[in-house]
Order: C-alpha cells, then sequence, then structure tokens
C-alpha cells in the first residue's frame, strides 16, 4: 500500500513578533509555523494576521480569510490567538468545525484568560490545546474538549553542541519585566557576570555593556549557544497564579547550555532536577547555584548534556503535533 495522503493544514497566527513589524519573527512562527510546515503528515499553508491586518486593515484581514477557507477548506485548521483585534471571524470557525474540519485553537495563557479570551471560544473549535494543565478542568466545564500539551522546539533550535565553544558564562534572555533588573543586579553584586539579551535590558540598566537589549531571534539563540550556563527566571509578565513552564524551559537545553532556572510547576515531569536542569529560589540559592557551576564546569557540561539529550528525545513540535493529531483522531 502507497503512502496515506498528507493532511491538508492551515495555520493562523503571528509572522511578526508581537504582530510589531519592526520586530524579528514571532515565537509563534519559529515554532509552531516552522513544525507544522515540517511535519511529515502534514501540507502545511499559513495565514498570517498581522500581515493580512497590515497590509487590508484588520476588517480586509477577516474577509480575506473568509475567502480562503470557503474557496479551500483545510482538513486541519491550527490557530495560535493573539488579541482579538487579529482575530478571524468565530461564525467562520463554527461553520468549519461543524463541517467536519479539524479545528484547534493553541492557548499558552490559559491561566489568567480563560474567562475572558477563552470561554467566549468554546463552540468555535474541535479541540483546545492549553500547555496549563490546572485549566483543563475548566475548559470541560465549559464545554470544551481539551488535550494538555507543552511547550517544545522546532529545527531552528539545531545547530549548537553542548560540547562546543562556550566563552560565556552566564547568560539570561528575555524581557525585563518585573523583579528581574532587580534579581540580574543582585548576582552581579554576588560576582556572578550575568549577561542581558532582551526588550528592556538597555535603558533601565544604563546602557551597561553586559545589557544587549532587545536582538532578532538568531541573535538571541546564538548567545544561549554560546553560554555555559543560561538563566531561566520563570516569573511571567503577568500574575498567572504561579511559575508556570515556558517555552525557554526547552529552548535552552535544546541550544546546549546548562539551564539553571527558578521552581516552575510541573517542570520534573520533563526534566530531572540535578541532572538535566538545576533548579534554584531566587535570591541566595540561586546565586549559589550559579557559583556552583562556575566552579565545575564539568558538572555543568554533564547537565547541558543531559537535558540536550532529553530535548531531542521527548520534546520535539514534531513529537507535540503526533499527540494532538492523535486527540483529533488523526493518528
Amino acid at each position: 500500500m502507497g503512502a496515506a495522503s498528507p493532511i491538508d493544514c492551515l495555520y493562523v497566527g503571528l509572522f511578526h513578533d508581537y504582530a510589531r513589524p519592526e520586530r524579528d519573527v514571532s515565537h509563534e512562527f519559529l515554532n509552531l509555523w516552522t513544525s507544522l510546515s515540517e511535519h511529515p503528515r502534514l501540507s502545511a499553508s499559513p495565514f498570517f494576521v498581522d500581515v493580512e491586518a497590515r497590509l487590508h486593515g484588520p476588517e480586509g484581514m477577516r474577509a480575506r480569510f473568509l475567502d480562503r477557507v470557503r474557496r479551500r477548506p483545510p482538513a486541519l485548521l491550527v490557530h495560535h490567538p493573539y488579541t482579538p483585534e487579529y482575530d478571524v471571524p468565530r461564525d467562520a470557525l463554527v461553520e468549519l468545525t461543524r463541517k467536519g474540519v479539524a479545528t484547534v485553537e493553541w492557548d499558552a495563557d490559559s491561566s489568567w484568560r480563560f474567562d475572558d479570551f477563552v470561554r467566549p471560544r468554546v463552540g468555535a473549535y474541535a479541540l483546545f490545546v492549553t500547555t496549563h494543565a490546572a485549566s483543563a478542568p475548566r475548559y470541560r466545564e465549559a464545554g470544551a474538549s481539551v488535550h494538555v500539551s507543552q511547550w517544545a522546539v522546532s529545527s531552528r533550535y539545531r545547530g549548537f553542541d553542548p560540547d562546543g565553544d562556550r566563552p560565556l558564562a552566564v547568560s539570561f534572555v528575555g524581557q525585563a519585566h518585573g523583579d528581574r533588573r532587580s534579581v540580574v543586579r543582585r548576582l552581579r553584586r554576588a560576582g556572578i557576570p550575568v549577561e542581558t539579551w532582551g526588550a528592556g535590558w538597555r535603558r533601565p540598566l544604563r546602557n551597561d555593556q553586559r545589557d544587549h537589549g532587545y536582538v532578532p531571534y538568531r541573535d538571541a539563540l546564538a548567545a544561549i549557544g554560546r553560554s555555559a550556563v543560561s538563566l531561566n527566571l520563570a516569573n511571567a509578565s503577568v500574575d498567572r497564579g504561579g511559575n508556570q513552564i515556558k517555552g525557554r524551559h526547552f529552548e535552552i537545553p535544546a541550544l546546549g547550555a546548562c539551564q539553571v532556572t527558578t521552581p516552575a510547576e510541573g517542570l520534573d515531569a520533563f526534566y530531572e532536577p540535578g541532572t538535566e536542569v538545576v533548579v534554584a529560589d531566587e535570591g541566595e540559592p540561586l546565586a549559589e547555584a550559579l557559583e556552583a557551576l562556575r566552579r565545575d564546569p564539568s558538572r555543568a557540561r554533564a547537565v547541558a548534556r543531559a537535558g540536550f539529550r532529553r530535548t531531542w528525545s521527548d520534546h520535539t513540535w514534531e513529537r507535540r503535533i503526533d499527540e494532538i493529531l492523535g486527540a483529533l483522531g488523526l493518528g
């Protein structure tokens, strides 16, 4: 028997980071779109809502979406929503779902925007996917079919080896929100040479040469890929009911660095603490953990190797997509 025909998939989401054209591609593009486009069972095409809205206005974007799905309904639609401004018409999604299209909404912020953003969308999609396991009962109570998944890594993170040259001692890649500035200042005062990349780091820290500000993704990934140790501060920009697993938890080990992270709910289900990741509370424990790894580079390298192997074995987007296809009955 011949191979099964590929599943026609339409991806709906952002092209640019936070829909800002002056920035690089979005995290969604780098991860979900890349992996859908490369998945061996899918034939994927994109509908980039921010590009369409910039060219045709929000209503023009929605009209073009309607035309696209009515002319050529996909077998699978994967939507990574951002804000209402960039939403596609709910009625069109309901129509597709009723016609048997496997419509999927990928939710990254279920814990804090379920009631005002997710709940009104129940009934429009065949399946919701959430990274927040504690929110799954809320979906079910609202009458939605839900699958709990997690972040992962795409082919865009390949190219760095844990045994390669690592000239940077400690990096941090992420926005300078919340208490992150004060955390980094304390670490530096304790003698930990943290270098930062991300929005907000330049001006607030007076152009410190160790603070590189916003850079394109390839430069941010290269910073981690050249680091012996990479710090992950698990706090979010808004209160989401505790520290949660984020994409960075998978990106750091995929790029071959030793990950030191503040605690995140459920992380031990994905990485073994002390072996594949180092977990430490903010304050003195975090400084001590970083300093210990600086004094023992062989241990840092061992943790990096173990995390690297685990990530590329268990935490790729291809595996996550396979699980979602199974939940849709397409496995």
